[in-house]
């Protein structure tokens, strides 16, 4: 056993290991440490930080939660919730991101708010400027020093402090969690506080990332940005080639949108080679509808529209292969913060599998009961793809070593305390499998690990796509029991996602895996069926081609499947839906309004 006389050494090695990136020998470090101090705050962040260097996101939310907990209490805290709410970011988890990020500022404001103010807090929460100056002290003083006399307070807040410039950085971070969200005025609220708080010039952060493709980057400018409750916006868009930090020529781009015409405009275009230099520039265009019914593909008007419209218009034509039944679609928001459009397939009968379903999704207990079967099923079925799969090279020490040690991390699945650390252990599981997966593979697919966004070999573009079209597949099944797409249970809410059928998806992912194998093994899929474009590897038209018609010969199993889970989860529901209020008798109806 470990002396426990060397554990501040081995501290103290680990950081240094860290600090100077020899990474794995960190990690090694902190988890020898924390056999000794299994809640020791420092090293739990250190060994998060580790696990983010290497791109374990998921490990690093778990270990940072553990250090959350370890500094209950602490002035610390509210650095450890930004850092998580980093890990977050980096899973597209913006809604956890952003909740992480709401608490920091609580507690930094707590600690702040005492050196502050009425003036400066005005310029940080305009939404107060109605309500008295001792109202907003008699609410400050209730929430953050209970315990501190209202007259003390009110002399220091109301009349002596000459001011201090708050730290107004998570304020920032919420503003791109917010953004990706498609939060949009929260967005922009919460950049204007940065902005307010800010002792520095903000240039740098005033373009905020709002999507990203293969080889196309968007940001929109927050700084000049208009109020988009207001009946017109305009707005800055930084259109940049490339992706990453690999980026090239770039455009600005105003656009105005006119609610009330329902129209939207490019006012201004002006082209810039990667080197900065203006290459071309025109103004005004005329005003093109908000809502295209027939268009090749999304222009960035259309892109526009839907952002300022509550990111509704993108996926309108993707989602509409998902309702096979009959489509009613309403339009009614323009510029509010709203989604613009709805498509529906043929209602179910049956409303209390949806009450059902929001019960179940709202209990903690029964979510993660529900969450800890999917990531098990999924690991399950990742261990069984494995054991099925013929090797093609001769190290087979990775598949090896994954068919062992998969079963464990089942096991853990069945005593995670909550969600995060659930996605803990299901990113762990699949640092362990995909690696393995790669013998499988044969050379054309040129596969050796997972990577997207974008896709960087043929391998990992076939096996996006078909995450996606079994996303839609789940989509519609589980609208068509009765359940809400949106509402998951592994999958936090998050605006735009369906995080019912990403749910539904995770067990049945390795099947998509061995699919998209067997379509390189057999031939079916070859290396001239891709083209290479920057770091994205992308199907060709003749490729999709085959790809689709290959679908739908496997989806008719994998829609079973889905159907399947989808009653056993709707049968569920139904048993927990609250019960109904009773029918009135026929008098009392008469005399209701």
């Amino acid at each position: 056993a470990l002396d426990a006389k060397l554990g501040p050494a081995l501290l103290d090695r680990a950081n240094f290991y860290l600090d100077h990136k020899q990474t794995p020998q960190a990690i090694s470090d902190y988890d020898s440490f924390l056999k000794l101090q299994p809640h020791n705050a420092d090293a739990l962040d250190g060994l998060g930080h580790a696990e983010m260097d290497i791109g374990n996101p998921y490990e690093a939310i778990s270990d940072f939660g553990k250090a959350i907990d370890a500094l209950k209490g602490s002035n610390d805290i509210a650095n450890e919730y930004a850092t998580r709410a980093d890990a977050y970011m980096k899973t597209d988890q913006w809604d956890l991101a952003i909740k992480d990020l709401t608490s920091a500022i609580s507690l930094q404001i707590g600690k702040q708010i005492i050196l502050m103010n009425i003036g400066q807090f005005r310029a940080l929460y305009p939404q107060y400027n109605a309500a008295s100056d001792e109202a907003i002290a008699h609410k400050l003083n209730r929430t953050f020093f209970p315990n501190m006399k209202y007259d003390d307070f009110a002399k220091l807040f109301l009349q002596t402090n000459h001011g201090w410039t708050p730290d107004t950085t998570y304020y920032l971070e919420r503003s791109r969690a917010y953004l990706r969200a498609g939060e949009w005025n929260s967005a922009v609220d919460d950049f204007r506080r940065a902005k307010t708080g800010a002792d520095f010039s903000m240039d740098d952060d005033r373009w905020g990332e709002i999507a990203s493709s293969q080889n196309m980057q968007w940001y929109i400018d927050m700084q000049t940005l208009d109020n988009p409750r207001s009946g017109s916006a305009k707005v800055w868009v930084k259109e940049v080639q490339g992706s990453g930090d690999d980026t090239g020529a770039y455009s600005l781009q105003q656009y105005e949108l006119n609610c009330g015409a329902r129209q939207i405009r490019a006012t201004s275009v002006a082209d810039y080679d990667a080197s900065g230099k203006l290459t071309g520039s025109h103004q005004g265009e005329r005003g093109d509808a908000l809502f295209r019914r027939r268009s090749a593909k999304p222009s960035i008007m259309v892109f526009v529209g839907a952002i300022y419209s509550g990111d509704g218009l993108r996926c309108r034509s993707r989602s509409s292969n998902c309702y096979h039944q009959r489509v009613s679609v309403s339009a009614d928001a323009c510029c509010r913060n709203e989604p613009t459009a709805t498509l529906l397939g043929k209602p179910h009968a049956d409303a209390s599998v949806r009450t059902g379903q929001l019960a179940l999704s709202l209990d903690p207990s029964l979510r993660l009961g529900i969450a800890r079967w999917t990531v098990a099923a999924k690991i399950a079925a990742s261990a069984r793809a494995l054991a099925r799969g013929e090797p093609m090279h001769e190290d087979r020490r990775g598949l090896l070593h994954a068919r062992r040690t998969l079963p464990g991390f089942i096991s853990r699945t069945r005593t995670a305390p909550d969600i995060p650390t659930l996605s803990g252990i299901e990113g762990a599981a699949a640092a362990t499998y995909f690696p393995a997966l790669a013998v499988l593979f044969p050379a054309p697919a040129r596969f050796s690990g997972r990577n997207r966004r974008p896709p960087r070999d043929p391998a990992n573009a076939v096996l996006s796509l078909g995450y996606t079209l079994l996303t839609f597949d789940a989509a519609r099944e589980a609208a068509l029991a009765g359940l809400d797409p949106l509402v998951g249970f592994l999958h936090a809410l998050s605006p735009g996602r369906p995080s019912l059928a990403c749910d539904l998806v995770e067990p049945l992912r390795p099947r998509i895996d061995l699919w998209t194998i067997g379509l390189f093994r057999s031939g079916t899929l070859r290396a001239d069926h891709f083209r290479v474009d920057g770091e994205a590897c992308l199907l060709g038209k003749a490729g999709r081609s085959i790809l689709l018609a290959a679908w739908e010969d496997e989806a008719p199993l994998l829609r079973r499947m889905l159907r399947e889970m989808c009653r056993v989860l709707a049968r569920r529901a139904r048993n927990a839906a609250p019960p109904t209020a009773p029918e009135p008798e026929a008098a009392d109806a008469d005399a209701l309004p």
